[in-house]
């Protein structure tokens, strides 16, 4: 009796512990975005550094070549700022909400002139 006692106890606990961890992504944001250069062609770009950031601090970074995905984000202003050895890098400010959110980012070219 002890044992089937002490099981339902800790399902129950787990059931608890799974509950509250859910309640606490409920009204957070995913951010999604595509990284193209040459918007002529919808190229994508290869080894692209995506930071996200809040105030001055970086909160979150990926590389990717085209593709990437922030998630737990809270719902408000963000900066994503992108760089890439061939492209300007760029920084912009989105205004999330919770749920889903897609951005696009389309990166130019640097000019660089040989002397």
């Amino acid at each position: 009796m002890r044992k089937i006692f002490a099981a339902l106890l800790v399902l129950i606990f787990v059931s608890y512990i799974d509950a509250l961890a859910q309640s606490k992504k409920e009204g957070l944001a995913t951010v999604m975005g595509i990284i193209k250069y040459d918007s002529q062609y919808n190229t994508t770009t290869l080894f692209a550094n995506v930071s996200l950031i809040a105030g001055k601090d970086t909160l979150r970074k990926v590389v990717t070549n085209d593709k990437f995905v922030f998630e737990d984000i809270v719902p408000g202003k963000i900066k994503i700022a992108v760089s890439n050895v061939a492209f300007e890098p760029q920084e912009n400010t989105y205004e999330v909400v919770s749920g889903s959110n897609m951005i696009y980012i389309t990166l130019k070219e640097k000019k660089t002139e040989l002397k």
